[in-house]
């Protein structure tokens, strides 16, 4: 699932700001029982009620914050999807507070976890396999206005629901939650255009006040005869508006600035692969960017166990990135994957994707005997 993240978080900071949407997938996700010390973020179900347990949703803002400020943040719209109702009820939601930072791989019911500002309240759960959408623009711009404020999202049951919501290690239905954000922001203003021509001048304005008299005083001259009295003249009429030059043309479009690093899309387990590569059965949680691999790319997964060691929860994710040539899957030993795009072939020496395009994805499981235990992949298609 966190290969969502990638696509969500790497087009976030490309992408020009005006009126612009992007879904992003979680960070993490859990749910904890008040009073029980086991940790549950590895399950594949966030689950609310059953025995007051409540659930936590936290997503990475890192990328958006370093090119988006709060008040250009529209709207903001969480979405779960409901896969299971024990007992029909409401849900509430809150943002968790901005103290109480939480891990998915060691939260439990012992832990010191509380509420910070209503998101939601009320809202029906009533029917299982429906998405369930909330209003979080608030929440996702007092993140953004307040560094290290984001601590995610709390769901509480109401007394006597009891509900379950898809974890982004879920692969069965496979819809963990999404923040869907949509930014505003105006382009770079165009060039003044050139100053028109002068206008014609205006007629003679009327005479100011008369200045004040000189101290120094000059001799008296002779009184001289005083003269008719003349008539007032008609006033002239207003000269026209000088004419406005015409607007400056609008620049062009600077080229596209160079693909940078998906900081936020990964964290520090990123590798890019150019050549053929063998996984290390050790690599047991590492994002691959296939950046235009060469035709015939051959990847080797790791071993589902080695020397009896289990790899439960192994998560590995591939990105075939600008590329016109699909990468081909070789599992080692006798390990078997299940592909779980066309959910028919039970595969034991090597996997090439299908049908090439936008976000189509291949997931592997282990399907030897190691049951649930083993190694589970997503490769994807970017472009």
């Amino acid at each position: 699932m966190r290969n969502r993240i990638a696509l969500a978080l790497g087009v976030l900071a490309l992408a020009p700001l005006a009126g612009w949407a992007q879904t992003l997938y979680p960070s993490q996700d859990a749910f904890y029982v008040p009073g029980n010390g086991t940790n549950y973020g590895t399950a594949t179900t966030i689950t609310v009620g059953s025995s007051s347990s409540v659930g936590l949703v936290q997503f990475d803002l890192t990328a958006l914050s370093a090119i988006a400020t709060a008040s250009q943040v529209q709207q903001a719209t969480l979405t779960l999807f409901l896969d299971y109702v024990g007992a029909a009820g409401t849900v509430n939601v809150d943002t968790v507070s901005a103290s109480t930072s939480w891990n998915e791989a060691t939260v439990n019911g012992n832990s010191t976890i509380s509420p910070g500002t209503v998101v939601a309240t009320s809202l029906p759960v009533s029917t299982a396999n429906t998405f369930l959408s909330l209003d979080a623009t608030a929440a996702v711009q007092g993140w953004l206005a307040t560094a290290g404020s984001n601590n995610g999202f709390m769901i509480l049951a109401a007394s006597g629901t009891s509900v379950q919501f898809d974890s982004i290690r879920n692969l069965n239905t496979s819809h963990p939650a999404t923040l869907t954000i949509v930014l505003a922001n105006t382009g770079p203003a165009g060039a003044t255009g050139p100053v028109g021509a002068t206008g014609p001048a205006g007629p003679t304005g009327p005479a100011g006040p008369t200045g004040a008299a000189s101290t120094l005083a000059g001799p008296a001259g002779a009184t001289g005869a005083h003269g008719p009295t003349g008539g007032t003249g008609a006033q002239g009429p207003t000269g026209a508006t000088g004419y406005f030059g015409p607007a400056g043309a609008t620049g062009a479009t600077g080229p596209a600035g160079e693909t940078g690093p998906l900081s936020n899309v990964f964290p520090t387990q990123t590798t890019t692969i150019t050549s053929t590569t063998v996984i290390s059965d050790t690599d047991k949680n590492t994002y691959y960017v296939l950046d235009n691999p060469p035709a015939g790319l051959s990847i080797t997964v790791p071993h589902c166990n080695n020397s009896g060691t289990l790899y439960d929860g192994k998560k590995l994710v591939f990105f075939v990135y600008d590329s016109t040539d699909q990468p081909s899957f070789s599992s080692q030993g006798t390990d078997e994957f299940y592909d779980l795009a066309s959910n028919s072939t039970t595969l034991t020496t090597s996997y090439s994707g299908g049908t090439k395009g936008l976000g189509f994805s291949y997931g592997f499981t282990c399907t030897n005997s190691l049951g649930s235990h083993g190694v589970w992949l997503a490769a994807n298609d970017v472009f």
